[in-house]
């Protein structure tokens, strides 16, 4: 607080000395005394206006802890207040709740013969409508046996229908397997080139196969060899007809059959070109009828 007064002080001064040319201080010692003079009298002011202050602030606080007091009173005296408002409030709800009950009880104790009354008649209803469901429903279940009775009766029926037609359906093909084994069946076609007579590699292989099948054939079964040519003329070579080429045909197929194991008997034919299968005057169908058929024949 002293400091701020102090350049206070010294503001005033210095305005003063350039207000007066600082004509009118003489020497050092005459100013020193001034300024002390000066400093002494606003230091008693502030003295006296800081007391003024202190008295105030004093008489404040007094007034700030009388209210106070009379808050904490009233706040006192309010809690009573509420607190025996609570307990009334309290044993009038007790009361209350005592009537209540007692009200409860009567009530309930008048209604206890209507509620078994009614609950009585609700489950005799209740039975008497699943009794009803049950009548519907043995009605439906047994409509639906006696459906499924049906059904299968007529299930069964075809069923026997069906295991009728494959018996005869199996005794039709036992008897055709029987037909079609008291017959000559061709098993094996093989072709030639023209003029010649040697098995190329297909012809091979066809009979391969051949040679194969006849193991599982019946052992009293015999083979017929049957060479064809295509009616080109034979004009010399080995051969001199096309009888003699077609058999030297069917007489290689026979070796080959024999050489490679066939156990049956074995008869080849040649009938030069006396049987085409196909048309004598086109290249391919004269390369058709160079040929030799390999016929199983049963016993018999």
């Amino acid at each position: 607080m002293k400091k701020p007064f102090m350049l206070s002080l010294l503001s005033v001064f210095v305005f003063s000395i350039i207000l007066s040319g600082c004509g009118w201080i003489k020497t050092e010692k005459e100013f020193s005394n001034w300024l002390d003079g000066y400093t002494d009298k606003e230091g008693q002011a502030h003295e006296g206006f800081q007391s003024k202050v202190d008295k105030a602030d004093q008489a404040l606080s007094d007034r700030v802890s009388e209210l106070d007091g009379k808050v904490d009173a009233q706040n006192e005296a309010l809690s009573g207040d509420i607190q025996q408002a609570k307990e009334a409030a309290i044993a009038a709800a007790e009361q209350g709740d005592a009537d209540t009950i007692s009200a409860a009880q009567d009530f309930a104790k008048g209604l206890d013969t209507a509620v078994r009354e009614e609950l009585t008649a609700t489950a005799k209803g209740v039975a008497d409508k699943l009794m009803n469901v049950v009548a519907d429903g043995d009605k439906e279940v047994l409509g639906k046996v006696s459906s499924l009775n049906e059904k299968s009766q007529a299930q069964a029926e075809a069923l026997d229908k069906l295991e009728s037609a494959i018996a005869d359906a199996k005794e039709g093909v036992t008897a055709n397997q029987a037909s079609i084994a008291s017959k000559p069946q061709t098993v094996a076609v093989v072709n030639f080139g023209s003029g010649g007579a040697s098995l190329n590699a297909e012809a091979k292989a066809t009979l391969d196969a051949v040679v194969e099948a006849a193991q599982s054939a019946p052992a009293d079964a015999s083979i017929l060899v049957v060479g064809h040519a295509d009616g080109t003329p034979v004009l010399g070579g080995r051969y001199r007809s096309n009888w003699g080429l077609s058999q030297a045909r069917a007489d290689a197929v026979s070796k080959y059959l024999k050489d490679n194991g066939v156990p049956h008997s074995i008869e080849s034919v040649g009938k030069g070109h006396t049987s085409p299968i196909a048309p004598v005057n086109t290249k391919a169908g004269r390369a058709t009828n160079r040929r030799v058929e390999v016929i199983l024949q049963p016993a018999g």
